[in-house]
């Protein structure tokens, strides 16, 4: 794949979602199945960086603990750090095919110190400057079932979660990647609640770092696509990031290049 196809097409960065298919040292209860070791990891860094290509590990962090309803690798070993849903929306009601994902308390004391554990030994064995948090489909937040969060503001709770995030890499020398759509107002824009938010997490906008880099997908084909305008406005640089609808893949990088955004 490195050297056959990513090279000669002049790709420049691979973001791997690796998640918890890693063989931590820091917390060897969290591994998935089928896990890297760092030598694999290794391989795959000098690999891609014969043909300059730079690596970033991803974990996708804060929601997507788990599909549907079994819980993911750091819920399954770590109950304690669950947000429990609430059932408020359709895809946080247990029990029910349009439950989606679980999410881990961002308020819980042990949650950070245990997930920056796992992002810096990825840092470490990726040789990585980047880091990309993931942060995307979060729907189980500020849920009413949560000693912690109970009542709370889902904008702030997602953006200490984010800030969080930022400071642990800035003190790595690290840059951060997210997903943009919990920053993105769903009903203001149009774009709905899944590559948007209608949770009540897009005020978070203004309240985290603007030197993240985000990374903003969107599902289908749309005449306007407002968020290539919204996100620089903010201050960010934005990565404008396809998806498998080749119409709306195009659509949406022809309406991203033809803004000559610096920051797109």
């Amino acid at each position: 794949m490195v050297h056959e196809v990513l090279g000669p097409r002049k790709t420049n960065v691979l973001i791997y979602e690796i998640d918890y298919n890693f063989a931590f040292a820091s917390h060897p209860e969290i591994r998935g199945g089928d896990v890297w070791t760092r030598t694999a990891v290794g391989e795959l860094v000098r690999a891609c960086a014969e043909e300059g290509i730079e690596v970033i590990p991803e974990i996708n962090c804060l929601g997507h603990q788990s599909w549907k309803e079994p819980p993911g690798e750091l819920l399954r070993a770590h109950p304690e750090l669950e947000e429990l849903p609430d059932g408020r929306l359709p895809m946080t009601s247990l029990g029910t095919p349009d439950f989606y994902c679980r999410s881990w308390c961002p308020r819980h004391p042990e949650t950070n110190k245990i997930v920056f554990a796992l992002v810096d030994e990825l840092l470490d064995a990726f040789r990585a400057k980047a880091f990309h948090a993931g942060l995307d489909e979060v729907f189980v937040i500020a849920s009413e079932q949560c000693p912690r969060c109970r009542g709370a503001d889902p904008a702030a709770v997602f953006a200490d979660q984010v800030k969080a995030f930022h400071r642990h890499l800035a003190a790595r020398g690290a840059t951060m990647y997210m997903w943009a759509d919990r920053l993105i107002d769903g009903k203001a824009t149009g774009y709905g609640e899944w590559d948007a938010s209608q949770n009540g997490t897009a005020p978070a906008l203004d309240r985290v770092p603007q030197d993240i880099i985000l990374c903003d997908w969107h599902y289908d084909y749309r005449e306007d696509y407002p968020s290539l305008r919204i996100l620089p406005a903010h201050g960010f640089k934005v990565i404008p990031t396809i998806y498998n609808d080749p119409a709306g893949a195009r659509k949406f990088m022809h309406d991203a290049w033809a803004r000559k955004d610096p920051k797109l």
